[in-house]
């Protein structure tokens, strides 16, 4: 009686937990996100002309400017974890600053995975080594 009183009970929790997940995706799908911060750091508005964004569809598809360079591809969404994967970029020629910086840290994270998160009109994607932060566009 007590393992099944037990499992039930983690069985609700567990539910919970997913309709939490999926709606963060519903709150991040289909909405173009343009970041603001680093780590904390503001991005510098002298540098970066156009801000990194994010645009993730449902399905898994996901898009964005890095910085410089435009990217696309197709992201596994786990919950509130996704791992960008089949990756491709544009190639335009960068000035090695921040921007290429900031760039490198987005897209690597994706590929590796970051936790999403949204407080209101905030997305904050956590990864391995770096945490950004975007407001929706």
């Amino acid at each position: 009686m007590k393992k099944a009183a037990l499992l039930l009970i983690s069985a609700s929790l567990l539910g919970g937990c997913m309709t939490t997940s999926d709606s963060v995706l519903s709150q991040v799908a289909g909405k173009e996100w343009q970041m603001n911060s680093v780590d904390g750091q503001v991005l510098n508005a002298e540098i970066f002309a156009e801000k990194p964004t994010l645009n993730l569809e449902e399905s898994g598809k996901l898009a964005g400017l890095g910085g410089c360079n435009s990217f696309f591809g197709e992201a596994d969404i786990d919950g509130n974890k996704l791992v960008a994967n089949k990756l491709g970029s544009t190639r335009m020629m960068c000035i090695q600053n921040e921007l290429a910086t900031v760039e490198a840290q987005y897209t690597q994270a994706l590929s590796a995975g970051v936790t999403m998160s949204v407080n209101g009109n905030t997305l904050t994607l956590t990864g391995a080594e770096h945490t950004f932060t975007f407001t929706q566009k």
